[in-house]
């Protein structure tokens, strides 16, 4: 007959008895001990490369902080009228897509090796523009049109005001162009915060189907600081 304290004949292991039971308490503290270094060890020299990335901005969604004023619409009469609501939104797409292109986007894209940012080919703005202002944003006139050149922000960025005014034709139930006067002012968050006043005009009319800027007067004053700098561009 087996004792309970001894294995089975054979098997040359225990299966009971206060030594046993000793073995596995103290081999499972030793297994907890090593997890709890680990995460310990983790916490302060940090994770893999990737880990360290930083994390994407919060940005705070590019939308107007009150309603378009369309009381410069006219008809051929010269009377005030109101757009075709398609018109509307199709040119408050094209504003504000435009704006979001322009500073939104750029600020807010997340480098792929988390330190610098690589210039996208070509000019995303281009799409916004007629074809021939498009060929105008080079130079000193991408200054004011964009902050690309301002890099990623790393604390995001906020939209604190955007308003839009158009002044425009409508003939025959259709918009022939509007000017529409934006005034935009965004806080990009950082070591230290730069505040993007831009203000100005855009000129659109509907090419192939949908609108697109022809035309431009943009003024820019960007603060950082105490420092304080301006930029301006016209074209049409």
């Amino acid at each position: 007959m087996t004792s309970p304290t001894e294995s089975p004949a054979g098997t040359g292991t225990s299966t009971g008895g206060p030594d046993h039971r000793r073995r596995l308490l103290i081999g499972t503290g030793a297994i907890v001990a090593v997890a709890l270094v680990g995460v310990l060890l983790a916490t302060v020299f940090g994770g893999s490369d990737d880990d360290k990335r930083p994390e994407a901005p919060v940005v705070r969604p590019l939308a107007l902080t009150s309603p378009v004023d369309t009381s410069g619409i006219i008809g051929v009469d010269g009377q005030p009228t109101q757009p075709p609501q398609a018109d509307l939104d199709a040119i408050l797409a094209a504003v504000t897509g435009y704006l979001k292109d322009a500073t939104v986007t750029p600020l807010s894209t997340l480098p792929d090796d988390g330190v610098t940012t690589t210039a996208p080919a070509g000019n995303p703005l281009a799409a916004h523009f007629g074809p021939v202002a498009a060929g105008s944003l080079q130079g000193t006139e991408i200054q004011a049109l964009s902050d690309a050149h301002l890099g990623f922000a790393e604390g995001g960025v906020a939209t604190e005001k955007l308003t839009v005014a158009l002044a425009g034709i409508v003939q025959d139930g259709a918009t022939q162009y509007v000017d529409a006067t934006i005034d935009v002012l965004m806080v990009v968050r950082g070591d230290q915060d730069v505040t993007i006043a831009r203000t100005g005009n855009l000129v659109l009319r509907p090419l192939d189907g949908s609108w697109k800027i022809t035309a431009y007067r943009i003024d820019v004053t960007r603060t950082i600081g105490s420092e304080t700098t301006t930029s301006e561009a016209a074209f049409g």
